[in-house]
């Protein structure tokens, strides 16, 4: 009864953190310092379940003007949907890289698995409102609120993904410079 009143608990602070329009508190963003930051959290959830985590972080250490509160929790979604697409394989493992490229003033975030990916019929829908692969263990709403935050930010998220080979989830972010009206101190 406990998990599930927990769940449905997180069910409706899931769905009303998804529609409510949240304010972007922006500000300069060390993004490998935010990283860095979890990576004891995520190797500790993944230690127990003996899946390997890379680190390939940009020399370039980027600052981005974000929200880093909501870009937080974006990489932890794609970070627990990786868990869940290794968490059954030998050797599993999950990659976090980032990438600056200067001359476009692009900043990519991506998030990799060797997992069992996502069949060709399915990827079309995977940003669907409600859409789960997880039966009862997904809500649906972890992939739209990645993308709504991705958008918010004037970026894109793209996803290559073989069925038995992996997914990789790719934020690209533009630099862009918010009024100062839009950046709180």
């Amino acid at each position: 009864i406990l998990q599930s009143f927990t769940r449905i608990n997180n069910l409706a602070i899931n769905m009303l953190a998804f529609t409510k329009e949240q304010e972007m508190d922006l500000k300069p963003v060390p993004i490998n310092k935010i990283i860095l930051a979890n990576r004891e959290v995520i190797e500790s959830s993944l230690g127990s379940k003996g899946i390997e985590l890379e680190l390939i972080l940009s020399d370039a250490n980027p600052r981005w003007i974000m929200d880093a509160h909501q870009f937080h929790r974006v990489l932890l979604n794609l970070v627990v949907n990786a868990i869940d697409a290794v968490k059954h394989k030998s050797g599993g493992k999950i990659t976090i890289a980032t990438a600056l490229d200067e001359s476009r003033d692009l900043l990519s975030v991506s998030v990799s698995d060797n997992g069992i990916g996502i069949a060709p019929d399915r990827i079309n829908r995977i940003f669907e409102l409600f859409y789960t692969t997880k039966g009862t263990g997904g809500t649906g709403l972890g992939l739209p609120m990645v993308q709504k935050f991705v958008e918010k930010m004037g970026g894109t998220i793209s996803v290559q993904s073989g069925v038995d080979v992996g997914s990789t989830f790719t934020m690209t972010l533009p630099k862009g410079t918010p009024s100062s009206s839009e950046i709180k101190n």
